[in-house]
């Protein structure tokens, strides 16, 4: 299952270059995929499946990650089923916070 348009590739496209992918993830269409990812993998961790563990999934990974090829972000194919802290292991850099300047104000 492919759902990607020519027009939905050029706002992708677009999200990629305004460093604003985040934007992909709240389309109804990424909703929906996920949701039928979710539900092929009977909510089950693909990656600590193959390890033969048995942990609820709750988060759906792009296998090629959707910077690295854009076509396949809809791509039912390219998606897998996996718990938060294994999607954290496989991306590390979305946990590392933008430090902001903080005054702390002492009186």
């Amino acid at each position: 299952m492919d759902l990607m348009t020519p027009t939905l590739l050029k706002k992708l496209h677009q999200y990629i270059l305004n460093d604003a992918v985040d934007k992909f993830y709240r389309l109804k269409v990424w909703r929906d995929l996920r949701l039928i990812a979710l539900r092929r993998d009977d909510y089950k961790c693909q990656y600590d499946k193959r390890l033969g563990l048995d942990t609820k999934a709750d988060t759906v990974h792009h296998i090629i990650p959707v910077r690295d090829n854009p076509r396949l972000a809809l791509r039912l194919s390219n998606l897998e089923s996996i718990s938060k802290s294994n999607h954290n292991r496989e991306h590390p850099e979305k946990l590392e916070k933008e430090k902001k300047f903080m005054n702390e104000e002492r009186w």
